[in-house]
């Protein structure tokens, strides 16, 4: 990561994290806030603030009202495949923050509805701003805005071809392996 950060410019390009929970580790953001690249990562779940990613206690049937983290949170039997995978979780949770720096190293979140920001950002104001989804946004319109910045975006994550973040000429999606 460290690499190819070295061959961006931090004054023209923005690091967009998405989908990383399977597949980066938190090592990527961590490398992206050290070489101070402003980031944005869109939330397609929970898990920067909930170790199971979806603050519900499935074994109950009904959402999560525990802070996330807390001692309530930890000894909680919510996950819903096992306590020991919640333990895995709580962990990974913890490297995370302490490591890896999320959420405190990303500077703004999207969120794919109104009802998640609602949800998240409570959890999330110590970091970044949460901002609604720019895919709403006609096309031609958020074209002609990247291309009057010049600002150019490292997409992190699942890319696939049918994705806007790895067809767009003036973006370079750069898929990261495990």
């Amino acid at each position: 990561m460290t690499e190819l950060l070295a061959t961006l410019d931090p004054a023209t390009t923005i690091v967009h994290v998405h989908c990383w929970t399977k597949a980066l580790s938190s090592s990527v953001v961590a490398a992206v806030a050290r070489a101070k690249f402003p980031m944005v990562m869109t939330l397609h779940e929970y898990f920067t603030a909930c170790p199971t990613g979806c603050l519900y206690l499935h074994r109950d049937r009904k959402v999560c009202t525990l802070t996330p983290m807390s001692v309530a949170c930890i000894v909680k039997n919510c996950d819903s495949r096992s306590y020991l995978y919640k333990a895995y979780r709580v962990v990974r949770q913890l490297v995370q923050r302490t490591f890896g720096r999320i959420p405190s190293g990303i500077g703004e979140f999207i969120t794919v509805s109104e009802f998640s920001r609602s949800v998240i950002e409570r959890y999330l104001r110590a970091a970044g701003a949460c901002i609604p989804s720019p895919i709403p946004c006609r096309p031609n319109v958020r074209r002609a805005c990247l291309r009057k910045r010049a600002i150019r975006s490292c997409s992190l994550g699942a890319c696939r071809p049918k994705r806007a973040a790895c067809c767009s000429p003036k973006r370079r999606a750069v898929p990261v392996s495990r």
